[in-house]
């Protein structure tokens, strides 16, 4: 929308400016690759091109190799994750207590679909008396955004989280899944 706004009154951006708004639009789509990914999407990145947005910029900025603390958080939620089939879906859920926050977790999460290529993936990171969800999907039938209403989060329906506070690992998880055993289409 605000690229939108940009050009129809045809303000000019600086190399940094174009740059930094296309970093956006690649972090919220998958750099254009999420199911999610609109025609929008795609002229409004072909717009900050044209005003000089530098890919070398985003490169620098969105391919961040892992912290220790995500490296570890991964081999966690690798060896913790589990394929079930609900309602005839392929559902990853992996829950992992972390004792610590870690940075974007959301990142890895990506790296687990890639690895599993379920309909939908759920991660379930509990932290400093916290539980945080986060759920992505690659098929209509899994609305994560609907589904994680029920917890507080939101989201949209490819892409979706929500932070639990004070709540039971194992009781959140149940919660979920019968949550989705009431949410995914068949």
């Amino acid at each position: 929308l605000l690229v939108e706004q940009i050009r129809q009154r045809n303000i000019a951006l600086s190399k940094v400016g174009a740059s930094l708004l296309l970093m956006g639009i690649y972090e919220d789509t998958g750099s254009l690759s999420y199911l999610t990914t609109t025609a929008r999407d795609a002229q409004a990145a072909a717009h900050l091109l044209e005003m000089g947005a530098d890919l070398a910029i985003l490169d620098e900025f969105l391919n961040r190799p892992l912290t220790n603390g995500q490296r570890e958080a991964l081999a966690k939620l690798v060896s913790a994750s589990t394929m079930q089939t609900i309602r005839g879906r392929n559902i990853c859920l992996a829950s992992v207590a972390l004792g610590r926050y870690v940075d974007e977790l959301s990142t890895l999460v990506h790296q687990i679909v890639d690895m599993y290529e379920p309909d939908a993936c759920f991660v379930l990171a509990e932290y400093e008396n916290n539980i945080q969800i986060i759920a992505r999907s690659t098929t209509d039938a899994i609305n994560v955004a609907n589904l994680l209403r029920d917890f507080g989060g939101g989201g949209h329906s490819k892409a979706a989280a929500a932070l639990i506070q004070k709540g039971e690992l194992e009781d959140v998880r149940a919660r979920l899944i019968a949550a989705l055993e009431e949410h995914i289409e068949p």
